[in-house]
């Protein structure tokens, strides 16, 4: 039985997912500025600074890097909702126990 490196693995997985982050970050310029239709993968590729063959190891399609991109701006809003939502609840915990306005 081959032992596995696991820190080599750990160091692939990081690449993998830093050259995921290069092509979602220069989709999401190429999208923004072109519009879905008029954005083509190569201008993708070359926004993100990859070639077309590694940008398709990634993502399929155009429309699979588009839905990347949208899940990952739903995930962001669903944690910030989270956070004032957890942030408004201390408040209102702190305002039930000191009241601003005296009662009756």
């Amino acid at each position: 039985m081959v032992p596995v490196d696991r820190t080599s693995a750990h160091l692939v997985g990081d690449e993998e997912s830093s050259k995921r982050r290069q092509i979602l970050d220069g989709a999401r310029k190429v999208f923004l500025d072109l519009g879905f239709d008029g954005a083509s993968m190569g201008d993708i590729a070359r926004a993100a600074a990859v070639s077309k063959g590694t940008l398709y190891v990634y993502f399929a399609d155009k429309c699979r890097l588009f839905e990347a991109i949208v899940e990952e701006e739903e995930a962001l809003e669903r944690r910030q909702l989270a956070f004032y939502f957890d942030k408004a609840g201390i408040a209102g915990e702190e305002s039930d126990r000191h009241p601003a306005v005296p009662p009756g």
